[in-house]
């Protein structure tokens, strides 16, 4: 004698259409056929132990729809129960045009690029269901959704991936292919990430023991050790930095100790003659001074040049030369 266990399936719980449900009327929906299948119903016991499990709201409102609509036959099954539910009690808005609302249906601000594939999945069922109870039929949904996805991918290196072939090529586990992978990436950097972002953590988050008999010596952070920094990759680039700024602080006091002593060299090359003679200024020379105010170059007095001076023929036995390199460079005007 062999004794045979069956698994005991489950029945889903009633439907009121209350928001008292757990689950959504889509949900209800399909953990309502895979327990009709696996208790091995009829078609037309399906429809009855639909109706069964609907309670308050949900049960008027399929037998008003019912008992209005003469042509709906459940012997064929309980599709126009299920179709009567979700177009009352559904969270999404069934459209007269249901392909311009999927056309509508665009990536949001930072979505990801699977979350973005679902949502198309789920937008194209949808219209599929509004096609469905208009009588007529959607073709090819699957390459709907791969035309759509494909024009408005959010990811710049997947539209690079699929600008490979043309876009009538793809096929939908092709694309689906391509998103599990980019996932399976991600996850691969995030992790590779993870355990440097955890060591940070616990270096900054380390408690620092500050001695209690020196208060200025606890305020004051100190300097770690070189032997525990040697493992912190930045290293090197601060010993470069603190080269640099030395190089930096010596450099100014070199140009100031080279650059001194030609400019003082200048000074007295352009200045031979300071003081003044006629002001005692220090900032110009007795020529400059004679030049500006008009004055002659002997007697320093005004009204006249040196040319018609009358200390002129006094001087005619003193060498031109030696004259001019005294009293300076003669005046271009002729003073």
């Amino acid at each position: 004698m062999g004794l045979v266990l069956k698994s005991d399936v489950k029945a889903p719980g009633f439907f009121r259409g209350d928001g008292s449900e757990k689950c959504t009327v889509q949900e209800w929906e399909e953990l309502m056929l895979v327990y009709m299948r696996r208790k091995g119903f009829d078609t037309q016991e399906q429809s009855d132990e639909v109706l069964s499990k609907l309670m308050g709201r949900a049960r008027d409102v399929v037998r008003v729809g019912l008992r209005s609509d003469p042509r709906i036959d459940l012997s064929q099954g309980p599709g126009p129960i299920f179709d009567i539910l979700k177009q009352h009690f559904s969270d999404i808005v069934y459209s007269d045009m249901p392909l311009a609302d999927f056309y509508t249906t665009l990536p949001l601000t930072g979505e990801k690029p699977f979350d973005y594939w679902i949502r198309l999945n789920r937008a194209i069922d949808v219209a599929g269901d509004c096609i469905r109870r208009q009588g007529k039929k959607l073709e090819d949904p699957a390459r709907e959704v791969v035309a759509m996805f494909i024009r408005h991918c959010p990811d710049p290196g997947l539209c690079l991936i699929f600008k490979c072939k043309p876009l009538l090529q793809w096929t939908a586990g092709e694309v689906h292919e391509r998103l599990e992978e980019h996932q399976r990436e991600n996850k691969a950097k995030h992790a590779t990430c993870l355990p440097v972002t955890v060591s940070l953590k616990q270096e900054v988050s380390s408690p620092v023991v500050l001695p209690k008999d020196n208060p200025v010596a606890a305020a004051a952070p100190r300097p770690a050790p070189v032997a525990a920094s040697s493992h912190n990759p930045a290293e090197p680039f601060a010993q470069v930095i603190a080269l640099l700024e030395r190089v930096l602080e010596q450099r100014p006091q070199q140009t100031e100790t080279n650059g001194s002593r030609p400019q003082q060299r200048f000074r007295r090359r352009l200045n031979p003659s300071l003081p003044c003679v006629i002001c005692g200024g220090d900032d110009h020379s007795t020529v400059q001074h004679c030049r500006n105010d008009h004055l002659c170059y002997l007697c320093h007095a005004p009204g006249h040049t040196r040319m018609t001076c009358s200390r002129a023929s006094a001087q005619e036995t003193v060498p031109q030369t030696a004259g001019l390199t005294q009293r300076g460079p003669t005046n271009p005007q002729g003073n």
